[in-house]
């Protein structure tokens, strides 16, 4: 089975974007190939992505990741693995009641944190909940938090901060 899954989602705050194809066999144990012509972290993501979607599945399945379509502005990290797992999840008719499942994946994380390595953090930027014209000084108030490295878009880490 061939699908395309399609991330589109706008807030108030962000723009996230990502479209995957992926093709998924009957296999005789779970495997990921990804075939498409993408950037080392967008591959990286492609691969954490299907291996999440296929994870305690009562049957393996191998998946093959034929085309990744991003954008330089609306695609940031989470968005590729988030399309591919629920690309994998469509094809094998699968609702997965997860909103989000990018940054709850360890691996996915510890992916982010080696593209991070080495580069010079710029700016954090904060997100506090305000009542009666005041905030909380400590973690208890922090909405949520945007790491700017240099060289890499803004990455927001509410669930590291709050959770």
């Amino acid at each position: 089975m061939t699908t395309t899954y399609r991330l589109l989602r706008q807030t108030s705050r962000t723009s996230r974007f990502a479209a995957v194809t992926v093709e998924v066999a009957p296999s005789s144990g779970p495997e990921v190939e990804v075939t498409a012509a993408v950037t080392t972290a967008h591959r990286r993501e492609a691969d954490l992505g299907a291996r999440w979607a296929l994870r305690g599945l009562p049957a393996a399945a191998k998946v093959t990741v034929t085309d990744v379509l991003t954008t330089e502005v609306d695609t940031t990290t989470g968005d590729v693995h988030e399309a591919t797992a629920r690309a994998v999840w469509q094809a094998l008719g699968i609702e997965h009641p997860t909103p989000y499942v990018g940054f709850g994946d360890p691996r996915m994380v510890a992916s982010w944190l080696d593209d991070m390595a080495g580069r010079r953090l710029e700016a954090v930027t904060e997100a506090r909940y305000w009542y009666a014209g005041r905030c909380e000084p400590d973690a208890a108030s922090l909405l949520h938090a945007w790491l700017h490295f240099e060289s890499a878009l803004p990455s927001a880490c509410t669930a590291w901060v709050t959770g």
